[in-house]
C-alpha cells in the first residue's frame, strides 16, 4: 500500500507532467486516466487535506502543482449550463454542495471561501481572485503579527 505521503508526491509528480502536455490534452475527451489525476488533485482541495497556499514557519508556501490541477481542469471540462430554482449559471465546474459540513461560508453574490480563525478568536474569508488585493475582507497583515 502506497503511504499518503508516497501517493500526494506521486500526484504531484504527475500533475507536473500533464502540465507539461497541457497544449496536447483533448479537451472533449480527455483520457480517462489523465481526468482522474486531474480530479484525485481537485479532491484533495475539496477536501480540505491540500492547500494550494498555506502559511509554514511564518512564510506563505505556494504549491505550483495545485493551481497547475486546477488550469488543467479547467482545460479538459466542457462548458455546461447549471439550472437551480429560477437562475442558470454558465460554468466548466459544478456547484459544490454541502457546505456547512465542509466548514466554508458561502453568501449569496459573493464567491466561497474557507472562514479563517486566529488565534485571538476573530474571522475572516480567505479573498481569492484578482480583486483581491483590494478587498477589505482580505487580511492585511498575517495572523502572528499582533496589534500594539
Amino acid at each position: 500500500m502506497v503511504s499518503r505521503v508516497g501517493h500526494v508526491s506521486d500526484l504531484e509528480h504527475q500533475i507536473h507532467e500533464l502540465w507539461d502536455q497541457r497544449d496536447h490534452l483533448d479537451t472533449a475527451g480527455s483520457a480517462s486516466e489523465t481526468r482522474d489525476t486531474i480530479h484525485a488533485a481537485i479532491d484533495l482541495l475539496d477536501r480540505g487535506e491540500a492547500r494550494v497556499a498555506e502559511v509554514v514557519a511564518d512564510q506563505v508556501v505556494v504549491h505550483e502543482w495545485l493551481k497547475q490541477a486546477i488550469l488543467l481542469l479547467f482545460r479538459i471540462s466542457k462548458m455546461e449550463t447549471i439550472e437551480l430554482g429560477p437562475f442558470e449559471y454558465a460554468d466548466k465546474i459544478p456547484l459544490k454542495h454541502d457546505y456547512e459540513h465542509a466548514g466554508v461560508r458561502v453568501v449569496p453574490g459573493g464567491p466561497s471561501a474557507p472562514v479563517l480563525r486566529s488565534e485571538r478568536g476573530f474571522t475572516c474569508r480567505a479573498a481569492s481572485g484578482s480583486a483581491a488585493s483590494s478587498s477589505p475582507l482580505r487580511p492585511r497583515r498575517s495572523w502572528s503579527e499582533t496589534t500594539p
